[in-house]
């Protein structure tokens, strides 16, 4: 599972890896609405309980799907982009599992 974020946060996506093969599943509305534009103070998380799948953002669900071929394990990751090369990069500040 990957939450995607994009245009620098304004939408996430869920996408789901299968055989090598990535496919979108959900996105959100439209994030501008956020207060900061997503930077690296910025907090993102994801949430899988059961089938659902959840992307977060600073605390807030902002794109959720069920997943009716959920594997019973895999990994989870997070995937950001800019046109610019090297501005883009995440770092992972904790993992939970529960």
């Amino acid at each position: 599972m990957i939450c995607s974020f994009v245009d620098k946060g304004a939408r996430a996506y869920i996408i789901t890896m299968k055989d090598g093969k990535q496919t979108a599943m959900n996105r959100s509305p439209d994030l501008r609405s956020f207060t900061t534009p997503l930077s690296d103070a910025s907090a993102i998380g994801m949430k899988i309980q059961g089938n659902t799948v959840t992307c977060t953002r600073e605390g807030s669900d902002v794109v959720r799907d069920r997943i009716t071929d959920m594997p019973s394990a895999g990994s989870i990751g997070f995937k950001v982009f800019d046109k610019t090369k090297g501005l883009a990069n995440v770092e992972v500040r904790s993992i939970s599992v529960e």
